[in-house]
């Protein structure tokens, strides 16, 4: 093999894209699960808060246990999984893996922003806003890196559900940050269907490299 060239032999490449894909197809899962958990208490609760306030730290709460449950899986299998793309081939991939890398850190960034909302004596801090608005460009921007490394495995695969559920969750992640209740609605609406759309594109990469497999 070329020692100047970023591909595995075709076997190697395939197991590795294989063991990637089964891990980010997991960590999905495993994140929308745990997304569900904080989701529901903050449903249940929020009615019954008696300020804004209240509202407010208590969900900071539930995002910091959430986090703290969601970082060691987003290691596991979501940074893990992009890394083996990466392995596979790192100039299609790579940048999946950077994206992965940089969302650990913005995460771990982010513990520390809900703690400091569960302390304060007041949330009117400049400091505040700025750290926020900061992780969200930031947590975009990276997470586009992820969605450019799926694009292209749905493109290298031929599946169409895997790619138009990456387009459709990076236009429901605008809409949700909108200000407004009807987009947010709609950006609700459509991240589960995209999620839905990636997770099965996911699964049929899967069944198309067992199947090449198969014919080696």
């Amino acid at each position: 093999m070329n020692a100047s060239s970023n591909m595995q032999e075709p076997s190697d490449r395939l197991s590795l894209i294989y063991v990637g894909v089964s891990k980010i197809y997991r960590g999905y899962l495993a994140i929308i699960a745990i997304a569900l958990l904080i989701l529901v208490p903050i449903m249940v609760f929020a009615p019954g808060s008696t300020s804004i306030m209240v509202l407010v730290k208590n969900v900071a709460f539930l995002q910091f246990l959430g986090l703290l449950i969601m970082l060691p899986v987003m290691y596991r299998y979501i940074y893990k999984g992009f890394a083996s793309l990466a392995v596979a081939d790192k100039r299609t991939y790579g940048i999946g893996k950077i994206g992965a890398l940089g969302l650990l850190a913005i995460n771990t960034m982010a513990i520390g922003e809900y703690l400091y909302i569960m302390v304060a004596t007041s949330l009117k801090s400049l400091t505040l806003l700025l750290m926020i608005m900061i992780s969200l460009v930031l947590g975009f921007t990276l997470n586009l890196l992820t969605m450019i490394a799926l694009y292209r495995l749905g493109n290298e695969f031929i599946i169409d559900e895997l790619k138009l559920g990456v387009i459709g969750l990076i236009i429901a992640t605008l809409l949700i940050v909108i200000p407004n209740l009807i987009t947010i609605y709609i950006g609700d609406i459509m991240g589960i269907f995209s999620i839905a759309g990636i997770l099965h594109g996911l699964n049929n990469v899967r069944k198309i490299i067992r199947d090449r497999w198969r014919n080696l």
